[in-house]
């Protein structure tokens, strides 16, 4: 898929928003059917499959529960680094969000508040640290265990922006 396409509707920022969305809650009918516009999935599934699909591989199966900390427990305090990379940026995390500061959302989400406010550097920074290192092979995970194609290609177009996202980072890109 190339990308530049879908760049000229969506700005990055509402990209991660998008992805943000795939991890956060049950889908709605509305979100599913907008990501498969949006990124012209193929997937024929049941609606009420797809929602099925996203309970039992997000929290039945506790080895993809999407937090950074349980996909990578060999590394200490990640919550507290991700939190403080917030921190650093002015943002301060709701007491009430329901969410640690290293699930998959709340880091993508974070990403669109740096692409907004032109934090470049720690846009870098955080994205080679706390997604490069654990995003892709994830979204593989999620692809080998998902029964519906909605969470086979969603993840797939997801790890595609990632490593475009990184190739432009490093220079890489076209």
């Amino acid at each position: 898929m190339v990308f530049l396409d879908i760049f000229e509707k969506y700005e990055r920022a509402e990209l991660y928003r998008l992805f943000a969305g795939l991890f956060l809650q049950e889908p709605q009918n509305e979100f599913i059917l907008h990501v498969k516009d949006v990124f012209a999935l193929k997937f024929d599934d049941p609606l009420d499959e797809i929602r099925r699909d996203f309970f039992h591989l997000f929290i039945l199966n506790t080895g993809l529960i999407p937090v950074e900390s349980v996909q990578h427990p060999e590394i200490k305090d990640v919550a507290r680094k991700v939190e403080a990379l917030y921190h650093s940026t002015g943002i301060m995390l709701d007491e009430e969000l329901a969410l640690p500061p290293d699930h998959l959302s709340v880091e993508l989400i974070f990403l669109s508040y740096l692409i907004e406010n032109e934090l470049q550097e720690p846009f870098r920074t955080f994205f080679e640290a706390h997604i490069m290192s654990w995003v892709p092979p994830y979204c593989d995970k999620v692809i080998n265990q998902a029964s519906t194609g909605f969470y086979r290609e969603a993840p797939a177009v997801l790890k595609e922006f990632l490593d475009a996202e990184y190739n432009e980072l490093t220079g890489d890109g076209v």
